[in-house]
């Protein structure tokens, strides 16, 4: 009971706070047009006059994709400054955090200056601790498949059937979800620890967040599991509407680029919503 209250004042807090979800959606839709508004001259540039994006929009055609493939050769330019701003939106998403966990820490009302005091004083911190999570998932890969693959090899002669390789890949992946929410979970309270004690050593940071997250598991992993069950609903709803409504016609078009941005608007607030949540549960064991 006491993770469903630390949820839902989770929630509470991010409404209190609905302006700053407002603020990073305004920002990152700006960030898209400017990726998507450079695509769309260069794919118009591309086609010409063709009947090719008409023949696309109607279903998956194998004549028509490789129409398309041969189409966007040369424009590898464009596809390189995409990719570059694709990369910028990236680390904004890092810049952002900072901001909404000092609002939290504040426990003021919001303010942009406010938060924006908060994305640049954490900024590199975080953005260190990004790097440093980027190596722990590469050796919880390494840890996880290579004697996986070991395994696989030396076994794959013996066993009875495919079934039995299949049971121990699966077996394998579950591991390695598992220790990925685990790092993620780390990675989350080792930016509101940083926040919470503006400590500026984040490698120390890391390393008192594993000793708070396996001290306080249950309560930690089984939050963090009942974060997931909206972010998966809204994945769900997104592709149920996108596969039913489709995207054949004009108006088919802006009913699904409307319902995606409040997917997008969604997905920030519950991003907001899973860190107030955490910063809740972590205030809590730190009185």
């Amino acid at each position: 009971m006491k993770i469903i209250s630390l949820y839902i004042s989770g929630l509470k807090m991010s409404l209190r706070n609905i302006r700053m979800t407002f603020l990073i959606y305004s920002i990152n839709l700006i960030l898209a047009l400017l990726v998507i508004f450079p695509l769309l001259s260069f794919l118009k540039a591309g086609f010409g006059n063709s009947m090719l994006p008409d023949a696309m929009l109607k279903g998956f055609d194998f004549t028509s994709f490789t129409e398309f493939l041969r189409s966007v050769k040369g424009m590898s330019n464009n596809i390189v400054q995409a990719r570059w701003m694709i990369l910028f939106y990236f680390v904004v998403s890092i810049f952002f955090a900072g901001g909404m966990l000092f609002v939290f820490a504040k426990s003021e009302k919001f303010s942009i200056k406010t938060f924006l005091n908060g994305c640049v004083h954490y900024f590199f911190r975080f953005f260190k601790l990004f790097f440093y999570m980027l190596i722990f998932n590469l050796l919880d890969t390494l840890v996880v498949y290579l004697p996986l693959s070991l395994i696989i090899n030396g076994v794959s002669d013996s066993v009875a059937s495919e079934a039995s390789l299949f049971y121990i890949v699966l077996f394998g992946v579950l591991i390695h979800l598992v220790l990925f929410i685990i790092l993620q979970m780390i990675a989350y309270y080792t930016k509101i620890r940083i926040v919470s004690e503006d400590s500026r050593k984040v490698f120390r940071s890391i390393f008192k967040s594993i000793k708070f997250v396996f001290k306080n598991f249950i309560s930690t992993f089984s939050l963090f599991l009942l974060q997931l069950v909206v972010p998966i609903l809204l994945i769900v709803v997104i592709l149920f509407l996108n596969n039913t409504i489709g995207m054949t016609s004009a108006i088919t078009i802006l009913i699904m680029f409307i319902l995606q941005q409040m997917f997008v608007f969604s997905r920030v607030f519950v991003r907001m919503w899973i860190y107030a949540s955490q910063f809740i549960l972590y205030s809590e064991h730190n009185r």
